[in-house]
């Protein structure tokens, strides 16, 4: 004699399939009650996508996060996820456009292990790694700062100790400023693990991890949104710091997140931008608070001897933009007459439309 249809359907109802994306997650489910309630499965799963604008694997790993989160816990991750602010970071107004430089830490023990470091503070700096700081101090040797940022890991310290010793009593300047948000990336558990060991005891989630960081959870959390909301404090921290030039020590993931946010590129782009250990990094900041890239991952002085790098310097087309006539006139009479009175004035520090041609690189 063949089971009741409910009593069918009720047995199936304590290991449903997930009725999000009809992945087998082993997890009570609403019972089955025939083919009109699967259409209307269907389309609310595609009013909720079209309304969130996200893919449904995210869906899927909100309703069943890794730290077992239920009811109002998976409401506020799906929040999360869509309440994440895409928009490129924006600057404040600004009295004087800003330059930042960006070193990443020199090799450290857990590099040379294959670790995850994470925010962890074991990780220092190897005989490799010291020589690859005092590569970075005398690459920028002709540059001037009027202050240093970096991260309050061991590595990150020691790397700053490093580079900013010639500075360090320049200027009234003495010990680099440690900032939070400068701290590497939180990744729980993965710290501290070689990354073959879990590559090979949790593929799926190093899989994730590795190739679609903005759909990587951990213990209930999206480290890698997190590192881009970081990542936008740490900008305002520094960019409301007086002075025109700044050294930043920081790390990898953090880094890719500050540049990221910076160029308005969303965290599924965070793996775009690769930064060797002891790299240099360039962005400057111009009155309005827009954010431009002038170098990435500068490894030259890894490689060779004798390598400087210059600040970059405000090009003359912002400069001429942000500058205000007296009275009304259009971009082109406003330029042609900037163009005359620095070629009238001979280069006289009267004029502010003078530049040095050999400084920079018109664009």
């Amino acid at each position: 004699m063949h089971q009741p249809l409910q009593s069918r359907v009720l047995s199936r109802q304590s290991y449903g399939s997930c009725r999000w994306c009809c992945c087998n997650h082993n997890q009570p489910t609403k019972p089955f009650t025939g083919r009109a309630s699967l259409y209307s499965a269907l389309e609310a799963r595609q009013r909720r996508q079209q309304q969130q604008q996200l893919p449904s694997r995210l869906i899927c790993r909100a309703q069943h996060s890794t730290n077992g989160a239920t009811g109002n816990g998976r409401e506020a991750l799906e929040q999360q996820l869509t309440a994440y602010d895409l928009a490129p970071y924006k600057g404040p107004k600004l009295q004087q456009p800003k330059c930042f430089v960006f070193v990443r830490h020199g090799h450290s023990t857990w590099n040379h292990q294959s670790r995850i470091q994470g925010n962890t503070n074991e990780s220092e700096l190897t005989e490799i790694g010291r020589a690859q700081a005092v590569r970075a101090r005398e690459a920028l040797q002709s540059m001037r700062f009027d202050s240093c940022f970096s991260s309050p890991h061991t590595r990150a310290r020691q790397t700053a100790e490093i580079v900013w010793e010639p500075w360090s009593n320049q200027n009234g300047s003495s010990e680099p400023q440690y900032l939070k948000n400068l701290s590497e990336c939180d990744l729980g558990w993965f710290q501290g693990l070689r990354n073959e060991d879990i590559a090979r005891e949790h593929p799926d989630l190093y899989r994730v991890w590795r190739e679609e960081p903005e759909n990587f959870m951990l213990e209930g959390r999206l480290p890698v949104l997190d590192a881009f909301r970081q990542a936008k404090r740490a900008w305002t921290d520094m960019l409301s710091t007086p002075g025109s030039s700044h050294l930043v020590i920081t790390h990898k993931s953090l880094l890719r997140a500050l540049l990221c946010t910076a160029l308005g590129l969303p965290p599924r782009q965070f793996r775009a931008i690769d930064i060797a250990n002891g790299a240099i990094c360039m962005v400057r900041c111009n009155l309005k608070g827009d954010m431009m890239l002038s170098a990435l991952n500068l490894t030259s002085h890894l490689v060779y001897n004798n390598v400087k790098y210059q600040l970059p310097v405000t090009n003359a087309n912002d400069q001429l933009a942000a500058t205000k006539p007296a009275k009304p006139a259009s971009v082109y009479s406003t330029a042609l007459a900037g163009s005359n009175s620095s070629s009238s004035s001979g280069g006289s520090s009267g004029s502010s439309n003078t530049w040095d041609l050999q400084s920079y690189t018109q664009s």
